[in-house]
């Protein structure tokens, strides 16, 4: 009697089981914001674990079901990665219950230099009442490359890299003007025209002066008288 009540009791537990293993098929969408991103990426379709669609990939390489329920062996790190993980992106998968749809968020961050990791908070409530195992998934560069797909920065600062040893070239130096000469006063334009003036008297005096020697040298000379 007493083992046919525990097969009963297992029985019960199962069948009360049952809604929630039915239901745990995965998120139905998510969206994704972070630095870079205009507007966050909406996404919305079958987030089962292998069913072979884009969505379906993203949902693995995030590690959204070892970080929701308890796995073993449980793929999750003891803590925090070392070293500088790199932009935050947010994903708030949208998971179906049957009291409604609950939001768990999930923290990517694909340009980690040691690769990409993810992280969800634990105690996030999911599935009618439970709660998000959580901790910190250490993703392959897949999701890198898928979140490049969607929209997300393919660089984290969002600006296209320079190629290596290539610099900024140096503003053109432009040549000074000269500088302007100042118009010449009146003092100054009385000395020039008195100059030029002068110059032709003196031209004119030569002139005469040669004139006459020549004219001199031409003269018949008158013989001298007893």
């Amino acid at each position: 009697m007493r083992a046919r009540g525990l097969l009963v009791a297992g029985l019960v537990a199962a069948l009360l089981a049952l809604p929630a293993v039915a239901q745990a098929k995965g998120p139905i969408g998510a969206d994704i914001d972070g630095p870079g991103l205009a507007a966050p990426i909406t996404l919305r379709g079958e987030g089962e674990s292998g069913n072979g669609t884009e969505f379906g990939a993203l949902v693995d390489d995030a590690g959204f079901f070892p970080a929701v329920f308890e796995e073993t062996p449980s793929p999750m790190l003891a803590g925090r990665p070392a070293g500088d993980l790199g932009p935050k992106y947010v994903i708030t998968w949208l998971v179906p219950g049957s009291s409604g749809e609950d939001r768990v968020t999930q923290e990517a961050y694909p340009f980690a230099k040691a690769g990409p990791f993810t992280y969800m908070a634990p105690g996030q409530r999911v599935l009618d009442g439970m709660q998000t195992r959580g901790g910190w998934f250490p993703a392959r560069d897949s999701l890198r490359r898928r979140l490049v797909s969607l929209g997300v920065p393919a660089k984290p600062s969002g600006v296209p890299a320079k190629p290596s040893g290539t610099a900024d070239p140096a503003p053109a130096r432009q040549a000074p003007a000269p500088a302007p000469q100042p118009a010449p006063g009146p003092e100054q334009a009385a000395g020039v025209d008195g100059a030029k003036v002068a110059a032709v008297l003196v031209a004119l005096v030569a002139l005469v002066g040669t004139a006459a020697l020549v004219l001199l040298r031409r003269r018949p000379r008158v013989a001298a008288t007893r």
